[in-house]
């Protein structure tokens, strides 16, 4: 995929959110960010400086086929949410909020413990949307 993650997250959308988060200097994938990376994705790791709090975004490029059959399984274990562009989940797994967004053939998948609902993460998921190629 031909975009960074300072362009899909860019800083002010990243500011807008919460002016205490930066990059993770440390940041790993999370299982999901890393299935994004294994279909030539991007995954990106953001970072509460004040409290700690982890952020993982991951944005994949699929085919049609490849993207149904992935919001297929997903839909299955979570529920829909509203508020968001495309075809929003959200789930709790221990204690993790995790937003998977279908738009057009795009997964976005955000997880954080500071997502308690798909809305939480709304501002940075929209952002990232608008800087798809």
């Amino acid at each position: 995929m031909d975009a960074t993650c300072p362009q899909l997250l860019d800083a002010q959308t990243v500011y807008d959110y919460n002016p205490n988060v930066g990059t993770d200097p440390n940041y790993r994938p999370t299982d999901a960010a890393a299935r994004a990376l294994d279909v030539d994705g991007v995954a990106c790791g953001l970072l509460h400086q004040t409290s700690g709090e982890q952020y993982s975004f991951a944005v994949a490029h699929f085919t049609a086929d490849s993207a149904d059959r992935v919001q297929s399984e997903i839909a299955q274990e979570s529920s829909a949410a509203d508020g968001l562009p495309g075809q929003a989940y959200f789930r709790n797994e221990s204690g993790r909020g995790r937003i998977d967004v279908f738009v057009d053939e795009y997964w976005i998948v955000a997880e954080s413990i500071a997502f308690f609902q798909a809305r939480d993460a709304a501002g940075l998921v929209e952002g990232m949307i608008d800087a798809l190629p």
